[in-house]
């Protein structure tokens, strides 16, 4: 539902997303510095790193050209699957 608005992490890290994603849209930082990490889980992908997918989607919306991201998608973590199953009963 929401993000928060600087990185934490990274190279981007204590960078504000939205300028971030300007930098995209202005050819400044590439979308590959961007790759998204995902995780499948009950047949949805589920990213973890969504402070990037956010810099992502606001920069498409910004751009007249089309926005390509990187997707690293990775088995869920059976641990981490028990407990939200867990979590939503």
């Amino acid at each position: 539902d929401s993000v928060d608005t600087v990185f934490r992490h990274g190279r981007f890290a204590d960078r504000v997303v939205r300028d971030v994603a300007r930098d995209i849209v202005e050819g400044r930082v590439s979308t590959e510095e961007l790759t998204l990490r995902a995780v499948r889980f009950r047949g949805r992908y589920w990213t973890l790193n969504n402070r990037s997918l956010f810099a992502l989607r606001v920069a498409a919306q910004q751009s007249k050209d089309p926005i390509i991201a990187l997707v690293a998608v990775f088995p869920a973590c059976p641990f981490t699957a028990r407990q939200e199953i867990l979590m939503r009963r």
